[in-house]
């Protein structure tokens, strides 16, 4: 017996499924409705911006279900090390219904004046179906306008 697609099955609502038996004559493919746990997504996009000191910067943020089972999804991120620049989501903890996708969602960190540098924040989205995260990466602009540090493409 296979089952196609022999991969993921998330957020399928069917599988095909193959019967064989010995004899090639006795071959059956059946649809079979499955019922799969989602998967929860978060990324942003874009994922590198500059902002200058003492503006806030926002990255845009999606977070999506891939399944039918809605939750409750809990957003949080790591500020950088020895960094005195806080971020925060405009929406910390949300319900996530069936194969929703949310976009108005926003990252956003206060960069202190004073500040030249590059920062990365880990964002993490935490839910009973699964946990996902995604990395943002923030260039501050120093007075002139120019980039104190830049991340590959």
């Amino acid at each position: 017996m296979t089952v196609n697609p022999a991969e993921d099955l998330t957020g399928n609502t069917i599988a095909l499924v193959n019967i064989a038996g010995q004899n090639s004559a006795c071959t059956q493919k059946l649809q079979v409705p499955v019922c799969v746990r989602g998967k929860i997504s978060i990324e942003a996009n874009p994922d590198k911006i500059s902002a200058l000191a003492g503006t806030n910067a926002c990255f845009p943020i999606t977070l999506r279900n891939r399944g039918a089972d809605s939750a409750i999804v809990s957003l949080s991120s790591n500020t950088p090390t020895n960094a005195s620049i806080i971020g925060s989501f405009n929406y910390p903890k949300i319900k996530l219904g069936a194969y929703e996708i949310r976009d108005d969602l926003r990252y956003c960190a206060s960069v202190p004046s004073g500040s030249n540098a590059a920062y990365t924040f880990n964002l993490k989205a935490q839910s009973a179906i699964n946990d996902a995260q995604a990395d943002v990466f923030l260039d501050v602009l120093d007075s002139q306008n120019k980039i104190s540090s830049s991340y590959g493409s």
